[in-house]
C-alpha cells in the first residue's frame, strides 16, 4: 500500500490549485524524509525531470519539494543530482516565464546545494571545487543582475534580493578564493543594493513616507526592508571575517558609518512608545530583550567594525556626524 502511494503522490504535484498543491508538497516531502531515497529512489529523478515540464504547477510543486529534500542529500547523491540541479535552478533563476517566487525558491535550492557542497570542502576541497566551479560564473552574473534592479523591472523584488544575499553570503564565506574572479563587480552591485535599500527603510519604516515594500511568501516567511537589512548586514560581518575581503569593508568605511548610523534611527512608533514608557524602553532595549531590530543589528556591526578598523571607522563616525 505505502508503494502505491509513493507512486501515485508525485503525480499530484501538477495540480492548478494553488493550496492543494502545497498541501501535496508538505506530504511528499514528509514522506520523503523517512523513504527516500532507500525505499523511494525513483523520487528525486522524477522532481528533477519535473523542472523541465511547460507545466508551472507541476515546476512549483516540484521545487517545493525539492527545497525539503535537498538539503537530506548525503555524499553519494551529490555527484549526480549536482550536475542536473545546478543547471536546472539557473534556468528558471532567469527564466521571465516563471514568477518572481518560482525563482527566488530556485535562488533557495541554489544555496542549499552550496551548503551541501561547502560541507564535502571541508575534507576533499578538490573534489568540491570541482562541483561549484563550473556554473559559479553564470549564478555570479544573474546575482548582480538581481542586486541592481529596480523592482519595476519585474526581474527582482525583496525577496528575491534577500534570497541572492544569502546565496552570495554563503559562496564568499565557503569558497573566498574562488569569488575573487567575479568579487569586484559583486561587491559593487551588493553596495549599491545596501545604500538603496538603507534609503528605502528610512524613508517607509523611521519616517513613514510612502508604501512599505513588505510581504509574505507562501512558506510564511516576511519579506521586507528588515529582512533585506539583516541579511546585508550579516554580508558585510562575513567580508571583515575574511582576510581578502576585509580590505573592501575598510575602504568603504566613511560610507559605511554613513548608513550604520542611518538605520540605528529610532522609529516613528518606538518614539512615542518610549516617550510614554520608559520601562518599555528598558524592557526594548535590555541585553535579555527577545526582541531585534534594524537598529540593533546595525549598532552590532558598527560596534563590530569600530573594534576591528579603529582609526577608520573614528574618522568614518566623525565625518557622518
Amino acid at each position: 500500500v505505502k508503494s502505491q502511494i509513493r507512486h501515485i503522490l508525485p503525480h499530484g504535484l501538477n495540480e492548478p490549485n494553488h493550496r492543494l498543491r502545497v498541501g501535496l508538497a508538505c506530504v511528499i516531502s514528509a514522506v520523503a524524509e523517512w523513504d527516500c531515497p532507500e525505499s523511494w529512489p525513483e523520487l528525486l529523478p522524477f522532481l528533477i525531470e519535473s523542472l523541465k515540464s511547460t507545466n508551472k504547477s507541476l515546476i512549483h510543486g516540484s521545487i517545493r519539494v525539492l527545497t525539503e529534500i535537498v538539503r537530506d542529500l548525503d555524499d553519494r547523491q551529490l555527484p549526480y543530482v549536482l550536475p542536473l540541479l545546478l543547471p536546472e535552478m539557473y534556468r528558471l533563476m532567469v527564466s521571465n516565464e516563471f514568477n518572481l517566487r518560482i525563482r527566488t525558491r530556485a535562488i533557495g535550492v541554489f544555496t542549499l546545494l552550496v551548503s551541501l557542497v561547502h560541507d564535502i570542502n571541508e575534507h576533499d576541497r578538490i573534489l568540491s571545487v570541482g562541483y561549484i566551479l563550473p556554473y559559479l560564473s553564470h549564478y555570479c552574473e544573474a546575482f548582480k543582475r538581481f542586486l541592481i534592479a529596480p523592482d519595476s523591472s519585474l526581474m527582482t523584488d525583496t525577496g528575491c534580493r534577500i534570497e541572492t544575499i544569502r546565496a552570495l553570503t554563503l559562496l564568499f564565506k565557503s569558497f573566498p578564493k574562488l569569488m575573487q574572479q567575479n568579487a569586484a563587480e559583486l561587491l559593487q552591485s551588493v553596495w549599491t543594493c545596501l545604500t538603496s535599500n538603507t534609503e528605502n527603510y528610512v524613508a517607509t519604516v523611521v519616517y513613514k513616507h510612502g508604501e512599505m515594500d513588505a510581504s509574505v511568501d507562501s512558506d510564511g516567511e516576511t519579506l521586507s526592508f528588515e529582512c533585506l537589512i539583516y541579511s546585508l548586514f550579516e554580508f558585510v560581518q562575513v567580508l571583515m571575517d575574511l582576510s581578502m575581503y576585509k580590505n573592501s569593508v575598510k575602504s568603504s568605511m566613511e560610507e559605511l558609518c554613513y548608513y550604520l548610523i542611518l538605520c540605528m534611527q529610532i522609529t516613528e512608533e518606538e518614539f512615542d512608545s518610549w516617550s510614554k514608557n520608559v520601562s518599555r524602553y528598558v524592557e526594548d532595549e535590555s541585553d535579555d530583550s527577545f526582541s531585534h531590530s534594524v537598529r540593533l543589528s546595525a549598532l552590532e556591526l558598527l560596534m563590530s567594525i569600530t573594534s576591528e578598523f579603529k582609526k577608520e571607522a573614528g574618522i568614518g563616525l566623525w565625518k557622518a556626524v
